[in-house]
């Protein structure tokens, strides 16, 4: 995508367009006018409102940019309270608008509960010529064939309504680290999956991701995320970022955590952070929890969990369990570890146990026989997953050096098509 167009097919401009002075001070609010060809609509961010010569976009909330988008679109709007939702296609298609009008006000107010008052006068979904996912205050820009899959008003939308309040809400000191990222992710994507019984699910998928790609040498500390670039950074900013606040929620507690977001919300909008203050933020005066998460922030990698030493003994009336974990780096990190044991009558005992040292050893009391021990069972924690956690994926090939053996006495039609699959593999993965 240019980073600026005008032209007879539209109009996109940013702040790399330099269509507008930018200097060292905020845009602490702005009023713009713009008179534009028969058949167009215009849009920014902020409030609309038209006169005969002219559609004027005005708000009095402090912007790190100003956009101007534009084209012949066909514009689809409803109100939701004092909000205006509406939906900017290129092509008019009423069904698929109602498809992204429909649950737009419910995501909103979702939001809105968990975090305080949506902070535009609108939200839009607008179509672009270029293929992108892009969020900007109070509209999102999705690509044409993006926005025609069946699944993205109820994955991807819910996600760009979200960084309203992260992001475009609360600013990212980029310099410190992007937070948004993750936590949006967390927020959205995750939510959406646990809502529909999968985010046991999701999770394994998100530390595949991070395992198969960030954990082949690719890896970095949070602090140093900045944007996604490739497959490897996007398992760093997105996968361990969501997962790092999945655990911060869990040591946390459900009612803190939400409180935490609420409080992130209400200190720092429209205020630029890094990743360790919004940290602080959510933890609030809980100096231990900050204490155990602040490494997570700081180094490279994640541990990976082992148990050995397994023993059962009787213990009337029931059993003793023993076993030792261990976890793998240089320096330990502080984890609560969620077990869960099979017993000989069919049930399930959950616990968890404080791994705080590199190798640590446990003892369950249990009311009867032990069958089964699992670490971890749902995903919880952050961390590198043992091959027999892995279910064949594509993944494993793409995240390490792989040489591709091609069937060279192939049928020409059926070699020429495996070639072109190697190679547009190999443009993406230049590992391959």
């Amino acid at each position: 995508m240019p980073e600026g167009e005008l032209s007879p097919e539209g109009v996109y401009l940013d702040d790399q367009s330099g269509w507008y002075p930018v200097t060292a001070e905020e845009i602490r609010g702005f009023r713009l006018a713009v008179s534009a060809p028969d058949g167009w609509q215009v849009l920014s961010a902020g409030r609309r409102d038209e006169a005969p010569d002219a559609i004027t976009w005005h708000s009095d909330r402090p912007q790190q940019a100003l956009y101007l988008v534009g084209g012949p679109y066909h514009r689809h709007h409803r109100r939701e309270g004092n909000l205006t939702l509406s939906v900017w296609l290129l092509h008019d298609d009423p069904a698929l608008a109602r498809r992204y009008l429909a649950p737009m006000g419910e995501y909103i107010r979702h939001y809105s509960e968990l975090i305080g008052p949506y902070p535009y006068a609108k939200f839009a979904v607008v179509e672009n010529r270029w293929p992108t996912g892009l969020g900007m205050p109070s509209f999102t820009l999705l690509g044409s064939q993006v926005l025609r899959l069946p699944f993205i008003p109820y994955t991807s939308l819910p996600h760009e309504i979200l960084h309203n309040w992260w992001g475009n809400g609360v600013w990212v000191d980029y310099r410190k680290g992007n937070w948004s990222e993750g936590l949006t992710a967390y927020l959205a994507d995750h939510w959406m999956k646990e809502r529909q019984g999968k985010g046991v699910e999701y999770r394994l998928r998100a530390l595949q991701r991070y395992s198969n790609f960030a954990a082949r040498g690719d890896d970095m500390p949070l602090l140093s995320f900045v944007s996604r670039h490739d497959d490897a950074s996007q398992s760093v900013g997105y996968s361990k970022s969501l997962m790092f606040f999945h655990m911060l929620r869990r040591r946390l507690g459900d009612e803190a955590f939400d409180a935490g977001l609420r409080r992130l919300w209400r200190e720092y909008r429209f205020r630029r952070i890094g990743f360790q203050r919004a940290v602080e933020a959510l933890v609030g005066d809980r100096p231990e929890v900050l204490r155990d998460f602040l490494p997570w922030l700081e180094r490279t990698g994640a541990p990976r969990l082992d148990v050995t030493e397994v023993s059962s003994t009787p213990a009337p009336p029931g059993h003793r369990l023993a076993f030792v974990l261990s976890q793998s780096g240089t320096e330990p990190y502080t984890l609560e570890v969620p077990v869960a044991v099979t017993l000989s009558d069919g049930q399930v005992h959950r616990d968890q146990v404080r791994l705080e040292r590199a190798r640590q050893r446990f003892t369950l009391s249990l009311p009867s026989r032990p069958l089964r021990l699992r670490i971890d069972p749902e995903y919880d924690l952050l961390r590198y997953l043992d091959p027999s956690e892995q279910p064949p994926v594509l993944s494993l090939l793409f995240g390490g050096k792989t040489w591709l053996v091609l069937p060279t006495s192939a049928p020409d039609q059926e070699k020429a098509a495996w070639e072109r699959l190697a190679r547009a593999w190999q443009r993406r993965y230049p590992n391959l």
